[in-house]
């Protein structure tokens, strides 16, 4: 009984002198959120309204990831927020070369013009034919403020609809496996690239993924490889060399390159 009352009294105590520490600590954590979601949302809104301020701080972001690149060896996009790329992707003496021709689309604040700019530059794409042989292929992406449009044909990337929707990610782990040495290597897609309708994780999507990342020494890209895929389901997904990945709205199909 005694033991019974000691314990009581310290339960109170702890309580009473707990309670107002968490009930600041909870307040001090609300405060801070609240602060950094309004600050995040007036520097958003100033870099997209003050020309000199995008166009500095893309120019100093845009440093600092081509320092980082040049010591880590990877490849560095664009200073430019917005651009459309068409990439090349073939085999010379046996070793895969990757060619990317950037059109790049300068701010504007009124961004009605800077939309219909975007709209203006992928319409050539209508009327363009490629022929797809063995060891060459052909890859269309854009990318406007924080979302990239990823297509395999460009009659369908010229019809994209830059205001489609983010769609969730469905896979909890991609694994590129080399068959050649065995060696595999985890893909980890920024979230923007999970746009509905985007073709994804194709063979020339995978080169330009590693290409601007940085990997290990010993990394090797080969054309010889597997995407093993558990998604979320939980079910383990194999993806081949002549693959890809269509995104919808929460589902996902496997298509033939």
């Amino acid at each position: 009984m005694f033991y019974f009352n000691i314990w009581n009294r310290l339960k109170c105590w702890v309580l009473n002198y707990a309670s107002p520490v968490i009930n600041t600590g909870i307040k001090l954590f609300v405060f801070y959120n609240n602060t950094k979601t309004n600050i995040s949302m007036k520097l958003n809104r100033y870099y997209y309204s003050n020309e000199t301020f995008h166009n500095t701080f893309n120019l100093l972001r845009y440093l600092v990831y081509k320092v980082d690149g040049y010591f880590l060896e990877y490849n560095v996009e664009p200073i430019e927020e917005n651009w459309i790329n068409t990439t090349m992707y073939y085999l010379d003496n046996n070793e895969i070369v990757l060619k990317e021709d950037y059109d790049s689309v300068y701010f504007h604040k009124n961004e009605d013009l800077l939309l219909k700019t975007m709209k203006l530059k992928k319409v050539k794409f209508e009327k363009l034919r490629t022929v797809e042989l063995d060891n060459v292929k052909y890859f269309y992406y854009a990318k406007y403020k924080n979302k990239y449009f990823c297509k395999m044909d460009p009659v369908d990337f010229a019809i994209i609809d830059f205001n489609e929707k983010f769609v969730s990610n469905p896979f909890i782990e991609i694994l590129y496996v080399n068959l050649d040495n065995s060696e595999s290597t985890e893909v980890e897609l920024d979230k923007s690239y999970f746009v509905n309708d985007n073709d994804i994780l194709s063979s020339v999507f995978l080169k330009r993924y590693f290409n601007y990342k940085s990997n290990r020494k010993d990394f090797i890209f080969s054309q010889n490889y597997q995407l093993r895929i558990t998604n979320f389901n939980f079910e383990d997904i194999i993806i081949n060399k002549n693959q890809y990945v269509n995104l919808g709205d929460n589902k996902y199909t496997i298509e033939n390159a």
